[in-house]
């Protein structure tokens, strides 16, 4: 039986609060299930901590790494990148929202191209989930 690949998903996190319930949900109820979570916390404040280990807690393979002070979303995926276990690496910011099947999708399509490097195209939403635009991203080769 073939081994399904691993992918490391890298999130971080700098107060965005009213968010980060929804996103870690948008994570959790992936259909692609053999997955690792990275989460970098780049608050210097560390009041939301607390509330963010609870809802990390119901993912088996996970890694928080906490930032002494803010390092910004570059300094951070690379700290991430450097503990990933994955086959594959997904980003995700902290306020951003994944449909159910994304992974498993890109997965089937960086395989089928043999891609080393994807992205999608996505939906801008307002707080309330309302659909404002769609952001179009083009399939180009030889880049």
């Amino acid at each position: 039986m073939k081994k399904k690949p691993y992918i490391s998903i890298i999130i971080t996190y700098f107060n965005k609060r009213r968010f980060i319930k929804k996103t870690l949900n948008s994570i959790f109820f992936q259909t692609y299930k053999n997955y690792e979570l990275i989460f970098v916390y780049d608050d210097s404040n560390h009041e939301d901590l607390k509330y963010i280990k609870q809802h990390l807690k119901k993912f088996k393979n996970k890694k928080i790494i906490i930032n002494k002070k803010n390092s910004g979303v570059a300094k951070s995926r690379n700290k991430a990148i450097a503990k990933c276990k994955g086959n594959y690496i997904a980003f995700i910011d902290s306020d951003d929202l994944w449909k159910k099947t994304k992974l498993m999708k890109q997965l089937k399509f960086m395989q089928k191209k043999s891609s080393n490097f994807s992205f999608t195209s996505y939906n801008v939403i307002n707080e309330q989930n309302k659909f404002i635009k769609k952001k179009n991203c083009y399939h180009r080769s030889n880049i």
